[in-house]
């Protein structure tokens, strides 16, 4: 094996597709996530609050973690992140870029109308 193959990232050939075959198929996390949210199993439904439903049950736990007085402060301002991230969307980084750059436009026509 070549020594530098970590330093530099595995390099495919021609007609060589890391990604062959796409996403697995199946739900993802995110989803199976929601569906148990929104429909809780009995399980899960022995863990909430009564009258809660998983969505809020989260929520609530991020703000009793944000606000309190026992939540270390990397706890709390991982929390408040979380909200705010959820809330007023992330911040916006800006990025600063040097030398010369080349866009390329292309052009899509829809021909459904």
């Amino acid at each position: 094996m070549n020594k530098d193959l970590h330093k530099h990232g595995v390099r495919f050939g021609s007609g060589q597709d890391p990604t062959k075959g796409g996403r697995p198929k199946g739900k993802t996390l995110k989803t199976v996530l929601a569906d148990i949210l929104e429909n809780p199993t009995k399980r899960l439904k022995d863990l909430l609050p009564e009258g809660t439903t998983g969505r809020e049950s989260l929520a609530l736990g991020l703000l009793s973690i944000a606000f309190s007085k026992t939540s270390k402060d990397n706890d709390k301002l991982a929390a408040i992140k979380e909200i705010l991230d959820r809330m007023e969307g992330k911040a916006k980084q800006e990025i600063e870029q040097t030398g010369e750059t080349t866009i390329v436009w292309k052009e899509q026509k829809n021909y459904d109308k």
